[in-house]
C-alpha cells in the first residue's frame, strides 16, 4: 500500500539526512530540516485525504493537482532559488567553471518556471529533452567536483538530488501514468504512488539547494551576506511572482488588455467577463490561433464544466474548426468567489480555409457529464446569440496570405 511504501521511504530518507546533517553548516542544516518537514507534511495531507470535503483546499494542497497550487509553487520556488544561488558563482571562477555555473543557473531557472507553468506538457516525448539536460548536468558535475575541485559532499548531493528528480519525474511517472504499474496493483492504489514521484522531485531539489548553500558558505565565506540576501529576497520575489501570476494577473489582463464581455450562465453565477484573440485575422497559413477566456464566479460552483469553441461560417452555420476543452485547472469546484480565472484554448486553422468569407467565433459551455442536453443556457449577454446556449464572441476576418 502507498502509505506503507511512503512510511518506509520516509524513514530511510530521514535516516540518511540525519547522517548528512552532521556535515552541514548551521544554515544549510536548518533549511534542510524545514524543507523536509514541509515535504513530508504535504505528502501526509494527501495520503490522509483530510481535505477531500473542501474542494478548494483539496486542489490547493494536492501535490498531484497540477500547476499553480501550493505544492507546485513550493517546488517552483525551490528550483528558482537553486538557480539564483548557482548564479552567484558565474563570475567568481575560471571560464570553464563559469560555463558550468551558467548551465546550472539556466537549467534550474527554466525548470522552476516549467514546474509552475508546465511548458513541457504539449511537447511530445518531452522526457528525452529533460533526460538530456540531466545527463549534461551530471557529467559536467562529475568533472567539476571530482577532477577539478574534489568536493565529494557537493558531488554526492548534486548527483543524488538529480537522481531523485529523474527517478520521480520520469521513471515513476512512466510506471504509474503510462504503464499503470503493469497491472500488479489496483488502479487507485497505483495512482497513489504518484506521491512518491512528487516527493522524489521535491526532495531531489532540496538536496541540490542545500548542497549549493553549504558549498557557498564553505568555499566562499565572503559570500555570506550576498547569500543571505539572495535567499531572502530571491525566494520572496519568486513566491510573490508565482502568487501574483495566478491570483491577480488574470484580473489585470482582463481589465487592461482583454476585450470586455458579459456572458452570464447559471443566473449570473458563472460569467465570461473578457476575452482575447491572438490574431486579428486568419489566413491559410495561420496554423492555429489562441482564444483566451476570463471567467468569474459569484459563489462556489457545484459542478465541472467544459467549453466548446468553434469557428462557424455564416449565415449557413458550418463549423470550420473547433476545440472542446473538458477540464480546467483549477477545477471549477475549487474556484473562489470573485476570482478571475484565465483559460487558453487553441483553435487549428485548416489550410483549406475559404478566404472569401468571414467566420464567427462561438462559445458554448457544457456541464459534466458531457451530454447534448447538459449545455448551459445563456442567462444574459451583450453578445449575439446563435442558439440559447451559444454566443458569438466576435467575427473573425479571413484574408489571403
Amino acid at each position: 500500500m502507498p502509505p506503507l511504501i511512503f512510511a518506509i521511504l520516509s524513514l530511510l530518507y530521514i535516516s540518511a539526512l540525519g547522517l548528512l546533517a552532521q556535515r552541514l553548516r548551521p544554515l544549510a542544516r536548518k533549511l534542510l530540516i524545514a524543507l523536509t518537514a514541509i515535504e513530508i507534511i504535504i505528502a501526509v495531507v494527501y495520503l490522509a485525504g483530510w481535505t477531500k470535503a473542501f474542494p478548494f483546499w483539496d486542489w490547493f494542497l494536492d501535490p498531484l493537482g497540477g500547476e499553480q497550487n501550493a505544492p507546485a509553487t513550493f517546488s517552483a520556488t525551490q528550483l528558482v532559488t537553486t538557480g539564483l544561488i548557482a548564479a552567484l558563482h558565474i563570475f567568481a571562477t575560471s571560464r570553464w567553471q563559469q560555463r558550468y555555473w551558467l548551465l546550472l543557473t539556466l537549467a534550474f531557472l527554466f525548470m522552476g518556471l516549467d514546474e509552475y507553468y508546465m511548458f513541457h506538457e504539449p511537447i511530445y516525448n518531452w522526457e528525452y529533452g529533460y533526460a538530456g539536460l540531466g545527463i549534461s548536468i551530471v557529467l559536467s558535475t562529475i568533472v567539476m567536483f571530482w577532477f577539478v575541485e574534489k568536493n565529494l559532499l557537493l558531488l554526492t548531493l548534486l548527483v543524488g538530488g538529480l537522481a531523485l528528480m529523474a527517478g520521480g519525474g520520469i521513471l515513476i511517472e512512466d510506471l504509474v501514468v503510462k504503464q499503470a504499474c503493469y497491472q500488479l496493483l489496483e488502479f487507485d492504489t497505483c495512482q497513489q504512488l504518484q506521491i512518491v514521484e512528487e516527493l522524489g522531485e521535491m526532495c531531489g531539489v532540496t538536496l541540490i539547494l542545500i548542497g549549493l548553500i553549504n558549498y557557498t558558505q564553505t568555499k566562499h565565506p565572503h559570500y555570506n551576506l550576498p547569500l543571505s540576501r539572495l535567499l531572502t529576497w530571491g525566494t520572496a520575489m519568486a513566491l510573490l511572482w508565482f502568487n501574483f501570476a495566478f491570483w491577480l494577473l488574470p484580473a489585470v489582463e482582463a481589465s487592461l488588455i482583454a476585450h470586455p464581455a458579459q456572458v452570464a450562465y447559471l443566473n449570473g453565477n458563472l460569467t465570461l467577463v473578457a476575452y482575447n484573440i491572438s490574431d486579428a485575422y486568419i489566413t491559410e497559413n495561420t496554423g492555429q490561433f489562441t482564444v483566451t477566456l476570463y471567467w468569474r464566479t459569484e459563489r462556489g460552483l457545484a459542478a465541472e464544466y467544459g467549453v466548446s469553441t468553434h469557428l462557424l461560417t455564416h449565415p449557413d452555420i458550418n463549423s470550420l474548426t473547433q476545440n472542446d476543452v473538458l477540464q480546467l485547472n483549477p477545477p471549477h469546484t475549487a474556484w473562489l468567489p470573485g476570482q478571475i480565472i484565465k483559460q487558453r484554448i487553441d483553435l487549428a486553422v485548416p489550410p483549406t480555409l475559404d478566404t472569401s468569407r468571414n467566420y464567427g467565433l462561438t462559445v458554448t459551455v457544457w456541464e459534466r457529464p458531457w451530454y447534448e442536453f447538459n449545455k448551459l443556457k445563456v442567462t444574459t449577454t451583450d453578445r449575439a446569440i446563435l442558439t440559447p446556449d451559444t454566443v458569438i464572441l466576435q467575427d473573425i476576418i479571413a484574408h489571403s496570405p
